[in-house]
């Protein structure tokens, strides 16, 4: 095989500047590299800055396969289930290595040391995500060593491969498992496509762990070391260790995060400020339900996901599939009520919370009407070219939400606040009015727990966290923080 070499990441447009300055750094220290950039959405192919070429994932990975991905997955569970295709893209090009790098890396010199094991032989090398234990009070990531129980021991920020016959049977392998096994599920033990490579070691043959402070140097890991800036390179406590690489993750949420390396921070942030736009012919892409022309949202991918483990319908994708769109126009038969509706309530309780009048009834729009409103308390549980688009399931002829429309045809209305549940409050009317937000929601939907606390402008400040699943709302519980008129419901 040839000694060829290219480095790609991938990306969708929020992160294409961030790529701009990787691929910089990676060209100053690797000029013979061929540099790929795979985006997540359509456009023509194009070469960018430094010889970046742009190849869309449409085309390596079939439209069907990429159909149910697009439709299964959020956007990083989509991107990280690619990374195995986009090696076997590269491979079949017949590049001898490849280098997969995360776009918020930050490359300060050649690595060496990497350049060593490919040429010994080494099949694959990964970094771990620390080399010491972490310390539960760590400033970027709480938990300390369990969370890389949750998350993965290895980072796959950076992952070098050669293309052999075992790196080609591992890529095989992983692409396998992420067809539908690359989701952020961290209570089944999955994060994306990170948990499976802890099998590396056992299953496959010739991978090294790159065990090594100057790699992957990151906010997380940094409380170890004594990070020194040098003109524009890094070393970790002395000039003999000069830093290969660091990962500047979550840089853009929060400045607290690099506490163990401020100098770091700055000179990415102002590497990010130089780079500026990137001019990048490209379109998202735009999913539609063939049936009725329903604009794809994220609580149809939490149905699509619900759907898939109720059926295991993996052979027909979503779009033109009748059956999901049943299932999705549908009744949840438990609660009575349209499914799509009792997702969104499940996926933002808090933002339930905001469109819960007294009475217990939900109204389309103010549901919507809460969504656009910037200034909203509850603004940040969703958006809504993303998360809303529940008018436009509740006025399909079809659809069961139908059934509860209101006379008027406006909007869509609903009212659980009947019967057994109304019994279960034992509440008088103005217990009702004080305490009603959230907790008609909490017993009707979703077992979970909600504090209530009135303030002085009457309105009610809610706390709530989803607990273990549904059950039958007779059974659920809500704890109301001790007041006078208040009482625990059984």
């Amino acid at each position: 095989m040839t000694e060829r070499l290219a480095f790609f990441s991938i990306s969708d447009p929020s992160y294409v500047d961030m790529t701009s300055v990787l691929f910089s750094s990676v060209r100053h220290h690797y000029p013979e590299a061929d540099l790929f950039l795979f985006m997540v959405g359509t456009g023509e192919p194009q070469e960018l800055d430094n010889g970046i070429q742009v190849i869309y994932v449409g085309d390596i990975v079939e439209a069907d396969d990429l159909e149910q991905r697009l439709c299964f997955y959020l956007n990083v569970e989509l991107a990280t289930s690619l990374r195995p295709h986009c090696f076997q893209a590269l491979f079949d090009r017949e590049y001898g290595r490849v280098i997969y790098v995360d776009p918020d890396l930050y490359i300060f010199r050649r690595m060496t040391e990497v350049d060593d094991l490919l040429s010994g032989g080494a099949n694959g090398i990964v970094t771990p995500h620390a080399l010491r234990s972490i310390s539960p009070m760590n400033a970027a990531i709480a938990g300390g060593d369990k969370i890389f129980l949750q998350v993965g021991i290895f980072n796959l920020g950076f992952l070098a491969l050669n293309h052999t016959p075992e790196a080609i049977r591992m890529v095989a392998w992983w692409r396998e498992k992420l067809k539908w096994q690359c989701v952020a599920d961290q209570k089944n033990g999955l994060f994306v496509d990170q948990r499976w490579l802890e099998f590396l070691p056992v299953y496959f043959e010739g991978f090294h762990i790159l065990r090594l402070p100057t790699y992957n140097l990151a906010p997380w890991n940094a409380e170890h070391y004594s990070v020194i800036k040098y003109g524009d390179a890094f070393y970790i406590d002395t000039l003999d260790q000069p830093v290969a690489f660091i990962h500047f993750s979550g840089v853009r949420r929060s400045r607290a995060h690099f506490k163990d390396m401020i100098s770091a921070h700055e000179f990415y942030m102002s590497k990010l400020k130089a780079a500026g736009n990137v001019d990048l012919a490209f379109e998202p892409y735009s999913l539609r339900i063939k049936k009725g022309g329903i604009v794809w949202d994220k609580i149809l991918t939490f149905l699509y996901k619900d759907y898939i483990s109720a059926s295991d319908d993996v052979w027909n994708g979503p779009l033109c599939n009748d059956a999901f769109y049943n299932y999705a126009t549908g009744m949840d038969i438990e609660i009575n009520l349209p499914r799509y509706l009792v997702k969104a309530i499940e996926l933002y309780p808090r933002f339930a919370a905001a469109v819960l009048f007294s009475d217990g009834e939900i109204t389309y729009d103010n549901l919507l009407k809460e969504l656009d409103n910037d200034k909203s308390p509850y603004a940040d549980c969703a958006c809504h070219e993303t998360v809303a688009y529940l008018k436009q399931m509740s006025q399909l002829p079809t659809s069961n939400m139908s059934r509860a429309t209101v006379s008027t045809g406006e909007h869509l209305l609903i009212n659980p606040a009947k019967g057994p549940v109304r019994r279960l409050l034992r509440k008088s009317r103005v217990a009702l009015k004080m305490y009603a937000r959230a907790r008609v929601a909490a017993i009707k939907f979703f077992n979970i727990h909600v504090e209530a606390q009135p303030i002085d402008s009457g309105r009610n400040l809610i706390n709530s966290e989803l607990v273990s699943a549904r059950k039958d709302a007779v059974l659920a519980r809500i704890l109301l923080r001790k007041s006078p008129d208040t009482e625990y419901v059984k």
